[in-house]
């Protein structure tokens, strides 16, 4: 396979930040740990995104991700033609659960079929959420130990100045 970096200004380990960061979904930290495998999590977490702010590596990223969009883009139409295909063949075999599937694969690649997910609770109802409210108090204080002892705070007087 030859090498698809425009240039040899970048280093091998930056090269493959390049790629994996592009493969990985555009994760640095993940980028940087194939990169760079003897790093730990933290450095990674912070070396990683400091490699997007050089650059020549920026610049090798912009590039890479149009040339695999390019790549992309012809495969996509390769595949829909291939499924065109599939379809007219399955229709003139008189193979319509195939044709079917077919042009369903085709309204979802078109837009024409909205995927919608709905969410519920117990039953179909609402989704019950809770809240909860915690206080961290300094350790020399002690805890409550009955209900007088809790101050309604909206009853406390303004601060004075």
């Amino acid at each position: 396979m030859s090498d698809p970096f425009a240039d040899d200004f970048l280093t091998e380990a930056q090269k493959v930040f390049v790629m994996e960061f592009i493969k990985c979904k555009r994760n640095a930290t993940r980028a940087y740990m194939v990169a760079y495998p003897d790093a730990s999590y933290h450095t990674a977490s912070r070396e990683g995104p400091s490699l997007m702010r050089v650059p020549k590596i920026a610049a090798e990223i912009a590039l890479q991700s149009r040339l695999r969009l390019a790549r992309m883009e012809v495969e996509a139409e390769q595949v829909l033609q291939d499924l065109k295909d599939t379809i007219r063949e399955a229709r003139e075999n008189k193979d319509f659960g195939a044709a079917i599937s077919g042009l369903k694969a085709l309204g979802l690649e078109a837009g024409l079929f909205k995927k919608q997910v709905e969410h519920t609770g117990a039953g179909g109802g609402p989704i019950e959420t809770q809240h909860q409210v915690v206080f961290f108090l300094p350790e020399n204080t002690r805890p409550l130990t009955s209900p007088e002892e809790v101050i309604d705070v909206a009853a406390l007087p303004e601060p004075s100045e």
